[in-house]
């Protein structure tokens, strides 16, 4: 991580412009942002566990027959059907599935401010670096 902020162009004027800097362009703390929304979807994967489902079936067709001289018959039957379904119990999973879900974001967010904190640690040490490089010449 020191590599990356030390890798950003210099330009900073000031400790904050730095950190500034660092926390809106680091490509570690932007991936780090992206884990933390593909986990964030979890959630709501896990609370469907408590919402009902609904499925439509449907089905058409022609058939054709001929009554030997009685004539010639063509149907053309539909059917559909409807199917919703509610879970009232299922067993602790989705209440267990949810409590993982959010478990899991808050892990991730605790990875996340780990990261800044590296890289805020990073940029601070070689900002005084280059104070105490500047101050040596």
């Amino acid at each position: 991580m020191l590599a990356a902020a030390a890798a950003a162009p210099a330009s900073a004027e000031t400790l904050v412009d730095a950190l500034v800097s660092a926390y809106s362009g680091n490509p570690t703390l932007e991936a780090g942002r992206a884990r933390l929304r593909a986990v964030d979807e979890n959630v709501p994967r896990a609370l469907s566990g408590w919402r009902p489902t609904v499925e439509i079936d449907g089905r058409a067709g022609v058939h054709h027959t001929d009554a030997s001289g009685l004539g010639d018959e063509t149907l053309e039957p539909l059917s559909g059907q409807l199917t919703a379904s509610q879970p009232l119990y299922r067993g602790g999973r989705t209440t267990a599935a949810t409590r993982r879900a959010e478990s899991e974001v808050l892990a991730e967010r605790a990875r996340l401010l780990m990261a800044e904190q590296d890289v805020f640690l990073a940029t601070s040490v070689a900002y005084i670096n280059v104070l105490r490089d500047e101050a040596v010449i």
